[in-house]
């Protein structure tokens, strides 16, 4: 795959090991997992090898016995590290992310009970087009009416602002005081 910054042994054999490749973080042996080779015992060395070069690290796994892979095929997680050079925030969703000219996580919906009068989501947003733009959460409130829909983004800090003043007027809403 071309993602993975050195070059695989092929020879079509069954694949009998698999090949986890990690990318170091924070000075930690094993960080991000971004990817997972299938080779064969006799490429086995040759991979681990390779992945070593390449500033990675290696950590050999038997191969599963449901799982038919070949010597040399690989696969490379989209919320590792190797695949960071498609331009895509770890958390981003991946699609239709230029067409949108921004990038969105998935969308979490908020409802902690089926009383609730709107549907509400949350989800992290960050425009393409700006360089060093902010990571914002956008705040999707969904009425029955179609018109009385709203959204609204908030930048982290007050995100996170806005969920200590949400707990105390809760918390005052029981009884409690904060």
């Amino acid at each position: 795959m071309s993602n993975l910054p050195f070059t695989l042994p092929t020879c079509d054999e069954p694949a009998t090991v698999r090949i986890e490749v990690y990318s170091a973080a924070n000075g930690t042996l094993y960080g991000s997992l971004d990817g997972a080779v299938y080779t064969c015992d006799e490429h086995g060395i040759e991979v681990v090898s390779a992945v070593q070069a390449a500033g990675l690290t290696a950590y050999r796994v038997p191969g599963a016995p449901d799982v038919d892979r070949t010597c040399g095929e690989s696969y490379v997680y989209p919320t590792g590290a190797l695949a960071a050079g498609d331009q895509h925030p770890r958390w981003c969703d991946r699609q239709d992310c230029e067409r949108r000219g921004e990038h969105r996580s998935a969308v979490m919906g908020v409802k902690p009970s089926p009383h609730d009068l709107t549907a509400t989501t949350v989800q992290l947003v960050q425009l393409i087009a700006v360089t060093a733009t902010p990571v914002l959460i956008e705040f999707a409130f969904i009425a029955d009416d179609p018109g009385g829909s709203t959204t609204q983004l908030v930048t982290l800090d007050q995100a996170v602002a806005l969920t200590y003043r949400i707990r105390g007027l809760a918390d005052r809403a029981k009884g409690r005081r904060r």
